[in-house]
């Protein structure tokens, strides 16, 4: 009796382990096929936190090596992310040891856009710890952020790591406008979670009226933590001529500026002082889509109790019609201040060819958008409409202008 039911025991062990292989088996079988890797993207959606929506279209490839998604978008409050045409690799048996490690990830198009409006208060963090070590070289070709000050990217390459106690990202390359960037950063997983970043570019920037180029070394660096309410971030950056090559000559009056900026990056107001200084600045060099300018000046920002007063100064070589892709101020002077949630525009003083604008008002931060309140005056002397826009007619504008805004209504008096 005893023999047999050892025998029934051991086949019984025996069934169990010949199921539990068929099982693991067809799992590696499935894991490989060409279509489930667009199973797990379309199940993954179900166990997103709420209000989290992930969509996939276009999707081929395997658990066990990856594939290609046509496109694939991730929204949240009003951030929208997409990426199109998504070439990703990756051996699955690091998984079993707590490691993410992708043989690529390359992007056609990344598109980023924010339309939140997310008044709820947010809470700095004191960790950012993932569950596995993570390695990711990328490539992506355009990219594009979508914002009051839109922004375009071209050949993003890099690497993406994280070992358990610290997050590197490392930009090998990157194209903006007329330069070609790269950097690295480096943030602490724990508390004080500091952060060291570093950039450095090479722009071959145009020059307005020429057709040459003038060769700039940008460099700029942040460093500190970011745990806690009042996390601060040193920020330093500085554009100056690189070092001449051959016979060309440096240009008598370069491209160069240089600023250093305090940074609470989790405050309502999150500059805390600033102080930059700037000569022959040319804003389409640097930044997509800006117009031509030969910029000098120096802005100066500093606390003042609660908030902080700015002055500004600054003459533009290249002044011309906007249409024209040209800034149409000559010179200007401002001083701000913000106190209490409102801005208050002391003085703003701007001339325009001959003619001279001058502008002063107040903005409070609105609990709603309904409820914003604003008030400002405009006084214009000997203004040519045409230097603003070659469709005006020649003429010459003299008079003021006030208007206030208070409960959603606006009111107007010329």
């Amino acid at each position: 009796m005893r023999s047999r039911w050892l025998r029934i025991l051991a086949w019984a062990a025996l069934s169990l382990l010949v199921l539990a292989s068929a099982v693991l088996g067809a799992a590696w079988w499935w894991a490989g096929s060409n279509d489930s890797l667009a199973t797990v993207l379309a199940r993954a959606s179900g166990y997103l936190p709420q209000g989290h929506v992930l969509e996939t279209s276009e999707v081929m490839g395997s658990l066990r090596s990856g594939g290609r998604i046509g496109q694939l978008r991730w929204q949240n409050k009003g951030l929208t992310i997409t990426a199109k045409q998504v070439e990703v690799g990756w051996d699955i048996a690091p998984l079993l040891r707590s490691k993410l490690y992708l043989s690529h990830l390359r992007v056609a198009e990344l598109s980023i856009n924010s339309t939140s409006v997310d008044s709820e208060p947010f809470t700095p963090p004191q960790s950012v710890v993932l569950p596995i070590e993570v390695d990711i070289p990328f490539t992506v070709a355009d990219v594009r952020w979508a914002g009051p000050a839109a922004l375009q990217a071209t050949g993003l390459a890099g690497r993406y790591q994280y070992d358990g106690m610290r997050h590197t990202l490392a930009v090998d390359a990157m194209h903006i406008a007329d330069g070609s960037y790269s950097g690295q950063a480096t943030l602490l997983a724990r508390t004080p979670l500091s952060l060291k970043a570093a950039l450095t570019g090479e722009i071959q920037a145009s020059v307005p009226g020429s057709s040459r180029r003038l060769p700039l070394l940008a460099k700029a660096s942040v460093a500190g933590d970011l745990a806690g309410q009042d996390a601060v971030l040193a920020l330093q950056a500085r554009l100056a001529p690189a070092a001449a090559s051959g016979t060309a000559p440096l240009r008598a009056n370069p491209m160069q500026a240089e600023g250093t900026a305090q940074v609470k990056p989790w405050a309502k107001q999150p500059i805390a002082q600033a102080d930059a200084r700037f000569a022959n600045i040319n804003l389409a060099s640097l930044w997509p889509d800006m117009p031509q300018t030969l910029l000098d000046g120096t802005v100066r920002l500093k606390p003042e109790g609660a908030g902080w007063h700015a002055q500004a100064q600054l003459k533009n070589g290249a002044a011309g019609p906007w249409d024209r892709q040209r800034i149409p101020l000559d010179s200007a002077q401002a001083q701000l201040r913000y106190q209490d949630e409102a801005w208050l525009a002391e003085s703003l003083q701007a001339r325009v060819g001959p003619g001279e604008l001058r502008l002063s008002g107040q903005w409070q931060a609105p609990a709603t958008a309904a409820k914003a309140a604003w008030q400002g005056r405009v006084d214009l002397r000997n203004i040519d409409p045409a230097r603003m826009h070659t469709g005006f007619a020649t003429a010459v504008l003299d008079g003021h202008a006030t208007a206030q805004s208070a409960a959603g209504a606006v009111a107007f008096d010329v």
